[in-house]
């Protein structure tokens, strides 16, 4: 289970290793605006995925409130940092969706080339 090893505060929605319930999945998200790519042209969807959805626990639940995705990102975006530095994934850069402007994406990272 991915989510077994991590932090108690952090909560990460893995994909589906079954590529029918990701696109059933996918589908129902795209069908409520919360996808705009269809199965399976998101970066979740490839094979390593390149991407995940990461929501913060508050108070032991899960929140979608965008001040604590603000709170969050700083962290992740500073430990990335200092994992390049120490010369881990050279080339590798980490986009957080939440910087997107057309369609802002809170709990979405991807990795880019």
């Amino acid at each position: 289970d991915v989510v077994r090893g991590l932090h108690p505060d952090i909560l990460v929605a893995a994909d589906a290793a079954d590529a029918t319930a990701a696109d059933a999945g996918n589908a129902a998200a795209f069908a409520a605006g919360t996808s705009r790519l269809r199965w399976p042209a998101s970066k979740h969807n490839a094979q390593p995925s390149r991407a995940v959805d990461v929501a913060p626990l508050v108070g032991g639940a899960v929140t979608w409130d965008w001040p604590a995705y603000h709170a969050f990102a700083p962290l992740v975006k500073a430990e990335w940092a200092a994992m390049q530095r120490e010369g881990l994934y050279p080339g590798l850069r980490l986009v957080w969706g939440g910087d997107w402007v057309r369609f802002p994406d809170g709990p979405h990272w991807e990795i880019a080339e």
